[in-house]
């Protein structure tokens, strides 16, 4: 009868040992589950900074694009402002110099007529005496040429500050563009 509670014995010694066997397995098992949860909440922590920090770039870059763009419409607004002072001081530059230039051109048309109207007073005297020019007649003659002369000067001076003015407005313009392209970059 010995030998069978022995072995009654060793059977359930073996059943335990394999139930341990079992239970150690199970254990580890769990111990790599947890192991395995522990790095996943990690991950997710890990994962969850990086989603709010993308967010808060993502909200950051677009409120630079909100402030570009309203930069960008100020300077447009303003490019355009200045580009109508710019135009209407233009037109008001050419407006005065063409009212000298007709007034001068005006002027030079009296004078050319009162000359011609000199010249056949003179021919009409000379002829009706015969004789040379007297020097009342000569003296009028000089100081009408000498006019128109003046005249003829004060329009090339005139047209010469038109030309600089406009060469002033065009490098403005030049000006104005650069400036532009340089505050859009």
């Amino acid at each position: 009868g010995d030998e069978k509670s022995e072995s009654a014995n060793r059977r359930a010694r073996d059943q335990l040992a394999a139930k341990l066997k079992e239970r150690e397995a199970q254990l580890t098992a769990l111990k790599h589950q947890q192991d395995d949860n522990r790095r996943l909440a990690k991950d997710k922590e890990a994962g969850d900074k990086r989603t709010r920090t993308l967010e808060s770039e993502i909200a950051k870059m677009a409120l630079q694009a909100e402030t570009l763009k309203a930069r960008l419409k100020d300077d447009d607004a303003r490019f355009a402002q200045q580009k109508n002072d710019h135009t209407t001081k233009v037109k008001q530059v050419k407006a005065i110099a063409d009212g000298k230039i007709a007034s001068l051109e005006a002027a030079n048309a009296k004078q050319r007529e009162e000359l011609v109207d000199a010249r056949q007073a003179l021919r009409h005297t000379v002829g009706s005496r015969g004789g040379g020019v007297d020097s009342r007649h000569k003296d009028w003659l000089d100081r009408e040429t000498e006019k128109i002369l003046k005249h003829k000067e004060a329009m090339e001076d005139l047209e010469k500050e038109v030309r600089k003015r406009e060469e002033v407005v065009r490098d403005k313009e030049q000006l104005l563009k650069h400036q532009a392209a340089l505050d859009f970059k």
